[in-house]
């Protein structure tokens, strides 16, 4: 399917974390992604819907997959794109494979502005 758009985005916050001297280290960003058969290919989650030039980490809060259940998504990065995969499917020979999902990823996303 198509890459997700910011209309696909909602930031529910973000903040920046800084060291003792007040010099900015990451910038970190809260989001609600509606997915629609994304996340397998490269650009479909690009860093600049988060407004970053690289990703440090991803971190899944929650996944809501149309029945109304709450359940956790294996979600990574390259360092430039956010990659889902899926462990209902997944065996020893293609876990950490990326796989396209639909639903309602809650994710936080570490990075460099």
């Amino acid at each position: 399917m198509a890459a997700l758009t910011s209309a696909d985005v909602v930031i529910n916050r973000r903040w920046e974390v800084g060291d003792r001297a007040g010099k900015q280290i990451e910038v970190v960003v809260d989001a609600t992604l509606t997915m629609s058969s994304n996340g397998a290919t490269a650009a479909d989650i690009a860093s600049s819907l988060f407004a970053m030039s690289s990703l440090y980490s991803v971190e899944c809060v929650s996944f809501v997959d149309g029945s109304s259940v709450r359940r956790w998504m294996p979600v990574f990065t390259d360092g430039t794109d956010i990659f889902t995969g899926t462990i209902t499917t997944a065996t020893d020979a293609d876990r950490g494979k990326a796989e396209n999902v639909t639903g309602s990823l809650r994710v936080l996303v570490h990075g460099k502005p």
